[in-house]
């Protein structure tokens, strides 16, 4: 198979995953420009928890598709994707602290989105734990 039809079969993916991160930055977005917002008839919404929940979310079931592909125990295939999974992680939470220190001066804002980007790191590394953990038993 050449580059060309590799490059193009995974087109899509990509695609869908900068679609996916753009949403929950969207989100967190939002939830720095109205923390407490409330739509029309409607209850609280807590952006900055949705958010969370968006970010973690994404991260695992990312990190699932892409195990699910994989053709045998490689352990640095399991690092790159780690590394790449914390870097989406990280230019989303530079992407809110850019946006939170151009609004505002401060980015005290940005601690519960703090939180919830250490959450979806744990959980990166402890995925990617429970993997190469099964990867030697079998």
């Amino acid at each position: 198979m050449t580059f060309r039809a590799r490059y193009l079969r995974f087109v899509p993916r990509i695609g869908a995953e900068w679609a996916v991160y753009g949403l929950v930055t969207a989100v967190g977005i939002l939830g720095i420009l109205a923390p407490d917002s409330r739509l029309r008839g409607s209850p609280r919404v807590d952006l900055q928890a949705l958010f969370g929940a968006l970010l973690v979310s994404s991260v695992v079931v990312q990190f699932y598709l892409r195990i699910r592909h994989r053709t045998g125990p490689d352990q640095s295939d399991v690092r790159a994707l780690v590394r790449y999974l914390s870097r989406l992680v990280y230019l989303v939470l530079g992407a809110l602290a850019l946006f939170q220190g151009l609004s505002t001066s401060s980015v005290a804002g940005l601690q519960p989105d703090f939180a919830y980007a250490l959450i979806a790191l744990v959980a990166i590394r402890a995925m990617a734990l429970i993997y190469e953990q099964r990867a030697r038993r079998h």
